[in-house]
Formats: structure tokens, sequence, C-alpha cells
């Protein structure tokens, strides 16, 4: 591994790049465990792992997402049935589906915005990832910043402001 990567520089600027972002998504969590709640935990963890499948379900038990967080089931079981309740998601079998993804977003706290910048700005999409979310993108963007307006949002704490900053201490330049 390391005769490639001293082979190609472009590869082991890809590396160091998915290094950093991986580093800050650990200390983010790290932080985002101590300060958040599992509601707003269990929002980001849902949104994290619909990030990377195909689709608008996760594939999820709520044993597995309670090993996630760090939780007993019985607790994931009242907080998703606080968010079905919301109409957010819809629990099915072995899998939980996102009905209302700004509503999620706007559940989850400041550290999934914050790790899906840094890794965004790190590592962005492939021109096929782009081609396929571009339209979602750009509608949910304008519906985030409509939404910000309005009193669902809340401004910084001292907790949020030290969890951004963790990533903002992880962010460095990189060539891309």
């Amino acid at each position: 591994m390391e005769v490639v990567k001293a082979a190609s520089p472009a590869l082991q600027n890809l590396l160091s790049r998915y290094s950093d972002a991986l580093l800050a998504q650990v200390l983010q969590s790290v932080a985002c465990n101590a300060l958040h709640s599992v509601k707003q935990r269990c929002a980001r963890w849902m949104l994290m792992t619909l990030d990377r499948v195909d689709g608008g379900a996760v594939p999820l038990t709520q044993e597995h997402l309670a090993e996630m967080l760090g939780t007993h089931r019985v607790t994931v079981a009242t907080t998703l049935h606080d968010l079905e309740e919301a109409g957010l998601i819809r629990r099915q079998r072995r899998r939980l589906a996102v009905l209302d993804r700004l509503g999620l977003e706007m559940t989850a706290c400041e550290c999934y915005a914050a790790v899906r910048t840094h890794f965004r700005a790190l590592l962005p999409p492939t021109a096929v990832q782009a081609k396929g979310r571009r339209q979602g993108e750009l509608m949910r963007r304008s519906a985030f910043r409509t939404e910000m307006v309005h009193t669902r949002y809340k401004p910084s704490t001292p907790s949020t402001v030290w969890c951004r900053g963790l990533l903002g201490w992880f962010g460095r330049d990189y060539p891309l």
C-alpha cells in the first residue's frame, strides 16, 4: 500500500483527505454522544445511514440502532415512536422509511450538518452521485433555508459551538 501511495500523489492526497474526514466524523460523534439527546442522535444516525444507502429507507433494526446509540432498545423504541408520530419516519420490519427528510434534519442536532459539510468539502461527490442527487439537494437546501427563518431554528448554544470547533480544528486545506 505504501508503494502505491508513494507512486501516486493523487491517491495519497485522496487517502489523506478521507482520513481527515473520518477522524473529524469520529470526534464529532464522541462530542455529540456526550452533549445531545437520544432523539437528536437517532435522527443524526438515521440521516448518516440514509446518505450511504440507495432509496428512502434505512435497513436497520431497533436493536442495532440501540447499540449504535449506546442506549437501551426500549429507549430507541420510544424515540422511534415519537419520530413516527411526528410524521418523520415509518417503522417497518427490519427497516425505517424516512417520510420527511427535512423534518428529520431539523430534529437532528447540528452535528449532522457539520460533519456532512466537512466531508463534502474534503471529498466532493463523484459526477455520477452528483447527477443523481443534484435536484433533490437543491430542493432540500432551499427548503432548509426557508425553515431556518421560522421558529424551529435554534441559535447556537455553548455546546454546539464547541462541537463545531472540533471540525474547524481538523479542517485542513487540501488541493482538490
